[in-house]
């Protein structure tokens, strides 16, 4: 069971430990929180048990238990700071509405403008951000995007009404947003969640730059020290921009820490 995190504790996952990171850190995940949780835990698991071969080349025996800690750590945050969130059935219910209205809306858009290199790149740039803020600019975004490609509406499986629907809905929930950005409490434990994700992910940078490189000529574990989530993210945009997938996006953690230069 993961600790609660607390100002008291030791270590790197104090509020003071993370309040002191770059300002960087305090932008949104890149990747949803619990599937970045899962994938630290299975690293940490890996880098503890070859650490014989990591150690050699100079990473830290610490840094695998370091990686765990935080990990841990905000899966207690995460939890802690949906708590504090508007949480009534009518707010979960009309994000939901919209979370599945945004995924609906891109897909349409993704097959029936699959030729389309530049309708696919409005689209890549769209379905960026995960937070609320975020949910009502894409519903905004997208429903102008569905009204100037509306001669395609009918290859997909959209109706009028849901593009109609996607600006009302943004305008209902923006009254919540607003709500939940004026909640000191939630707005302080968003950003403890932020900055430790970073935290995170600038330590598991460097076990993953240790582990491809202790074991380049052996492919098959260099490739356990890789984000799953990251790769199939990066082969989905080259498909869609016909282009070969780039070695991997930079994170506010890249170049902020000199351990993290390099992408999970």
């Amino acid at each position: 069971m993961p600790k609660k995190p607390t100002k008291k504790s030791k270590g790197p996952t104090t509020d003071e430990a993370l309040l002191a990171a770059p300002t960087t850190y305090a932008e949104p995940p890149d990747m949803p929180v619990d599937v970045a949780i899962r994938e630290w835990r299975q690293l940490a698991s890996v880098a503890r048990k070859l650490q014989g071969p990591l150690g050699k080349i100079g990473l830290d025996k610490s840094s695998a238990a370091t990686l765990a800690a935080l990990a841990d750590d905000l899966d207690a945050r995460e939890r802690g700071w949906q708590k504090t969130r508007p949480s009534t059935g009518k707010v979960k219910k009309l994000r939901a509405e919209a979370e599945t209205l945004k995924r609906s809306m891109l897909a349409a858009g993704e097959w029936a403008l699959r030729d389309d290199e530049g309708a696919l790149e409005e689209l890549a740039r769209i379905r960026e951000g995960t937070g609320l803020v975020d949910t009502l600019n894409d519903l905004r975004d997208l429903a102008s995007f569905w009204k100037t490609h509306a001669s395609s509406l009918s290859k997909t499986r959209l109706k009028a009404t849901d593009v109609t629907r996607a600006p009302a809905l943004a305008s209902e929930l923006g009254t919540l947003a607003d709500e939940e950005h004026a909640n000191t409490d939630a707005a302080q434990a968003l950003e403890l969640r932020n900055r430790c994700f970073w935290s995170a992910d600038a330590i598991a940078n460097e076990i993953r730059k240790a582990g491809r490189y202790a074991f380049h000529d052996q492919p098959k574990i260099a490739a356990r020290f890789s984000s799953r989530y990251r790769a199939e993210k990066q082969r989905a945009a080259a498909v869609r921009r016909k282009i070969q997938p780039s070695d991997g996006a930079k994170s506010p953690s890249d170049g902020a820490r000199g351990t993290s230069a390099a992408p999970s």
